[in-house]
């Protein structure tokens, strides 16, 4: 799976934000000027209070074309598109035949992609398309800034590697792809070779140490520095996230009065009535009747949260769902997050389901490729009327570790946008 993710440095997050913002705007001019339209040097113009991102003109036609720039780290929602066909609506009346491009990555939610089919898909009279995260990296490509994905995974030692997940990076400094590697034996990345635009692999540790410090993922995978089979692989950090991400489910009592641990189900008392509203939320997303898909366990230590966590899911698993209780102390990467997905396919692949989308061995190529693998089976739950409820308990210990927090915000917000039998608990 291919990620496009813009680079750009800042002595702030808001900094960074915004010159993120004037970056990609100043890829998408030279994209689009490569794609049969002249577009002038000048960003963000701005017609009484309507800011335009980009305005050129058509090589052919010579017809106006307003152009809207989003990146972001989630799908973009409706009121930002909203925003942008008024203020093209408004310039269409003073140049019919002008064309309006909403350009959003990572791409649009449900909500925008539905309204757009509705209403602007087939229509002439609003002529306006949306380019997301795929579209771009193929404009990019076929403007000849990058090489094809192919050349790369063409260079990469079959024997010893497996392909994984992939970026691609702009920066400052240009563009670069990152891409993950599955190692022999291994059903989920654990390294990555950094490439430049040409293909030629990166073996210089300023330009690894740019870019890590642009991108903090890079930091959570071995750095490949050779491609060739019989040397061995380089690696700019030590192997200590392998042991940490580690997945542990949350263990019960094996006593009434054993307060060292949460409550196990068989001893657990009380909360009759969060339970009962608990698994009439349940019934909703069963029945699609509720749109949310996430569940807050809330209230002071020693109140019971894990053990109502615990008492929850094991009366999921004796109905025939899959309910887990996942430790969260042990997350130190964002690596933490695609092993939950691992942990939870080889759950349902090796019950009596039989649920046959999973390949067995199970790999992954990242965490896009785990999603789609995820809401896969999802989808094969729902037939059989199945739920998924994962729970991330201890989840304080990830609020302030931003790369796994932004990784668990990704999973929910898939998870909600597609309507999954999924529900991820906190």
């Amino acid at each position: 799976m291919g990620k496009l993710k813009i680079l750009a440095e800042g002595d702030s997050v808001s900094a960074q934000s915004n010159n993120r913002g004037f970056l990609f705007e100043t890829l998408m001019a030279e994209v689009l000027n490569n794609c049969g339209y002249n577009i002038p040097n000048k960003p963000r113009i701005n017609y009484s209070g309507h800011e335009i991102d980009i305005e050129g003109l058509s090589k052919v036609g010579k017809n106006k074309i307003y152009a809207e720039c989003k990146c972001y780290d989630k799908d973009i929602d409706a009121p930002k598109f909203n925003a942008f066909v008024g203020k093209f609506v408004i310039k269409q009346r003073k140049n019919p035949g002008c064309l309006g491009l909403f350009i959003a990555i990572p791409g649009v939610n449900s909500y925008v992609r539905g309204e757009y089919i509705e209403n602007f898909q087939d229509n002439r009279d609003i002529p306006i398309i949306i380019y997301e995260e795929e579209d771009v990296i193929e404009k990019i490509r076929q403007s000849n800034l990058i090489v094809p994905i192919e050349s790369i995974h063409n260079s990469i030692d079959e024997n010893k590697y497996g392909v994984g997940d992939w970026n691609v990076l702009y920066s400052n400094k240009g563009f670069f792809i990152t891409q993950l590697v599955i190692k022999q034996g291994s059903g989920i990345p654990s390294a990555l070779m950094i490439f430049d635009s040409k293909g030629h692999l990166i073996t210089d540790p300023e330009t690894i140490d740019y870019l890590s410090s642009l991108d903090s993922e890079i930091k959570n995978y071995e750095t490949i520095k050779s491609s060739q089979s019989d040397q061995e692989p380089k690696v700019d950090q030590d192997e200590t996230h392998e042991e940490q991400d580690q997945i542990v489910e949350v263990v019960g009592s094996s006593s009434c009065f054993e307060y060292q641990y949460p409550s196990a189900p068989q001893y657990f008392v009380g909360r009759k009535n969060e339970i009962i509203e608990i698994e009439k939320f349940f019934e909703d997303v069963l029945a699609k009747g509720v749109n949310p898909r996430g569940l807050l366990l809330e209230a002071n230590s020693g109140w019971g949260k894990s053990s109502l966590a615990l008492s929850l899911c094991d009366g999921l698993n004796n109905r025939g769902h899959f309910g887990i209780v996942i430790d969260c102390r042990t997350a130190s990467s964002s690596k933490f997050v695609l092993k939950i997905i691992e942990y939870s396919l080889r759950k349902i692949q090796s019950s009596p389901l039989g649920i046959h989308q999973l390949q067995d061995p199970l790999i992954l190529t990242g965490f896009e490729g785990g999603v789609n693998q995820l809401l896969t089976i999802a989808s094969e739950l729902e037939k059989s009327g199945v739920l998924l409820v994962i729970i991330l308990d201890q989840f304080e210990n990830i609020i302030f570790k931003p790369d796994i927090l932004k990784r668990v915000r990704d999973l929910f917000a898939k998870i909600t946008d597609a309507k999954s039998n999924i529900i991820l608990g906190f």
